[in-house]
């Protein structure tokens, strides 16, 4: 009965430890979020801006982006909005080439910065239901809109004539 016991007092001590160490997942705490894109193959970290923001500074697959964190709780560990945002330094497509894109993208939004350059920028809304792989399909979503915008930058003349009908 002994034994019993002190195993049974065991198990109740790993479960209680597994317990603790096993924290639920919630997409809208920036680390929870910034660890799972992390584990999906992205590299970085994340910082805090001057007005005490998140934000996640990465790279993945040789290119450079972030996750901008907001509508945030008061002590910033909780975001009910964030998005992706990359810019390019070359000199932007012009705005009918980018409005084509935001004509035929509904997920990416395609602009040109004050500085002219092009933005690519792709919001959501985390939920605490959301889970990690919800989020990486996502994030998948960013990387090919990404590709897909690389090509129109390295040829605007071919996405427009790929989108516009033929002329007659």
């Amino acid at each position: 009965m002994a034994k019993w016991m002190a195993g049974l007092a065991g198990a109740a001590l790993l479960v209680t430890a597994g317990a603790a160490q096993a924290q639920p997942f919630d997409a809208r705490k920036p680390a929870d979020l910034a660890a799972a894109l992390t584990a999906a193959g992205a590299s970085g970290k994340l910082e805090t801006d001057n007005k005490g923001n998140h934000f996640l500074k990465a790279t993945q697959d040789d290119f450079n982006f972030s996750v901008e964190f907001r509508d945030c709780s008061a002590d910033k560990s909780s975001c009910q909005a964030a998005y992706y945002l990359a810019s390019w330094e070359m000199d932007s497509p012009p705005p009918k080439t980018l409005n084509l894109w935001n004509d035929v993208t509904y997920v990416c939004v395609a602009f040109q910065g004050a500085d002219g350059t092009p933005y690519l920028k792709m919001g959501f809304l985390p939920k605490a239901t959301d889970t990690r792989a919800g989020l990486i399909a996502d994030h998948d979503m960013w990387l090919q809109c990404v590709g897909e915008f690389r090509n129109l930058l390295a040829d605007p003349a071919a996405f427009e004539a790929s989108i516009s009908p033929p002329s007659d």
